[in-house]
C-alpha cells in the first residue's frame, strides 16, 4: 500500500503534534526495551515482538511530530517511503511487520539463528529511528 492509498482509505489523517503523547510513548518504549533486554534466551520470539512494538511506537512519535496519525501498520512503511524518503527503512519495517504478524497471528516459529539475527537488526533500526527523532 502506498501513501496515496493510505489517504484514500482513511488510514491516515492530519493532526497537531502532541508532545505529551510523545513523552508518554517514549516512556512505554523504554519499558519495552528494558523487558526485551531482560528476556531469557528461550523467549526470543517474545523479545522480537517487544522490539517491534517499541519500533512502531517510535514511528508513531515520528509520524505525530510531522503532523499525521496513522491507523494501519502498513501505512507506516508508506510514510517512511513517501514522507521520510527512506525506502530501505520502509522495506525493513514492512519485513519486521510481516515477521511479527507471523508470530502473533499464525504461530510461526523461526530458527534460533534467524530470530537472533532479526532481534539484532530490529534493535539497530530502533536506534536509527531514534536518530531521526533527534534530527
Amino acid at each position: 500500500m502506498d501513501w496515496y492509498e493510505c489517504w484514500q482509505r482513511d488510514f491516515v489523517k492530519r493532526v497537531d503534534p502532541d508532545p505529551v503523547m510523545a513523552a508518554q510513548l517514549h516512556a512505554h518504549v523504554e519499558e519495552k526495551l528494558v523487558l526485551a533486554a531482560q528476556a531469557a534466551p528461550e523467549t526470543r520470539h517474545a523479545r522480537f515482538t517487544l522490539l517491534y512494538d517499541a519500533l512502531r511506537m517510535l514511528l508513531e512519535i515520528l509520524v505525530t511530530n510531522r503532523g499525521y496519525k496513522i491507523y494501519n501498520h502498513e501505512c507506516f512503511s508508506a510514510f517512511l517511503s513517501a514522507v521520510v524518503a527512506d525506502e530501505e527503512l520502509a522495506r525493513r519495517f514492512d519485513a519486521y511487520r510481516k515477521v511479527r504478524n507471523g508470530i502473533n497471528y499464525y504461530g510461526k516459529t523461526l530458527t534460533e539463528e534467524r530470530i537472533t539475527r532479526l532481534n539484532t537488526e530490529i534493535f539497530s533500526t530502533i536506534e536509527e529511528v531514534r536518530r531521526l527523532l533527534r534530527a
